[in-house]
């Protein structure tokens, strides 16, 4: 069996063509300049493979080019040089770009709107029908999600959830506590009003992401996710009461973050509740396994007994 490699390399623009025949045809392929070393070491590294497989002896000019290629690769990575693009691929993604056009209300109510997104395409003009959000105070976000843990000492750390019905759904649903953004509020001001509100724990907000959305494909909404540390042995969270509207019916849920996707796996086996989205993913994140006590609570064990 026949092995051929066959380059062809122009140094100014850096174009690569390569051909391997080995029963089968490696496809021709142009990359541009800051793909350059990565494609020769890949491909490299490809032959000398199939020299390996087949036990040949490999030219030393090949060992020789993937071992250069290696070494440029891992000087590009450490470096962290951004990428740059040829003028023709740029040009090529300008021309794919979608843009709005305009929006048409269909139906407006107090709190959403019905509307018709027309936008541009490569292919011409196109509509979606989506639901917008009629009051929106923040540049943000139109809301916040609260991610918020509380921590006591000789406890393991909690997630605080809440647990509420939702019309849309017809049924009760699994959340963190989330609200809309007042006017003149920033995001972190807009989580500790809203968790006060809905569990009556007062928090310490740590970190909050830009507007993420969540439902691209029918809403416009979009949340900045907080999240919050509960000092659950101050004395202004020993005895938490929720503020709620008189139209809010809320239940709090305190679960512990090493059992909280075992617990939604329980709730969702029940047909009348819905675990959300975030709540979910959020938990895949967190260890299934019982963290190990901390020396304090060791302690308290060994004085207990």
């Amino acid at each position: 069996m026949s092995l051929e490699l066959c380059f062809w390399i122009s140094a100014e623009t850096a174009t690569i063509q390569a051909n391997v025949t080995i029963g089968i045809t490696y496809r021709n392929s142009t990359v541009s300049s800051h793909e350059f070393p990565n494609y020769i070491c890949h491909l490299s590294k490809l032959i000398l493979s199939f020299y390996k497989r087949y036990k040949l002896l490999a030219p030393e000019k090949l060992i020789t080019l993937t071992a250069e290629f290696s070494s440029r690769k891992r000087k590009m990575s450490t470096e962290q040089s951004a990428p740059v693009l040829d003028k023709n691929h740029l040009s090529q993604q300008n021309e794919m770009k979608c843009r709005p056009l305009r929006q048409e209300v269909l139906h407006k109510e107090t709190w959403l709107s019905l509307e018709r997104a027309h936008y541009q395409t490569p292919n011409g003009e196109r509509c979606w029908e989506m639901v917008r959000r009629v009051q929106r105070s923040s540049p943000v976000a139109d809301g916040v999600t609260v991610i918020a843990t509380l921590k006591r000492l000789f406890h393991y750390d909690c997630i605080i959830l809440i647990k509420q019905y939702r019309p849309p759904l017809a049924k009760y649903t699994i959340e963190f506590p989330a609200g809309l953004i007042d006017a003149g509020e920033s995001a972190p001001d807009a989580a500790i009003r809203e968790l006060k509100e809905e569990t009556g724990y007062l928090g310490t907000v740590q970190k909050s992401s830009p507007g993420v959305a969540l439902d691209a494909g029918t809403s416009s909404c979009t949340v900045s996710m907080v999240h919050v540390d509960i000092d659950g042995d101050s004395s202004e969270n020993s005895s938490p009461v929720q503020n709620l509207d008189e139209d809010e019916f809320i239940e709090v849920l305190i679960v512990p973050l090493h059992n909280l996707e075992r617990q939604l796996k329980d709730w969702g086996n029940d047909n009348n509740i819905v675990i959300d989205a975030k709540v979910y993913v959020y938990s895949s994140c967190q260890p299934s396994k019982q963290p190990s006590l901390n020396k304090v609570e060791n302690l308290s064990r060994k004085l207990g007994d």
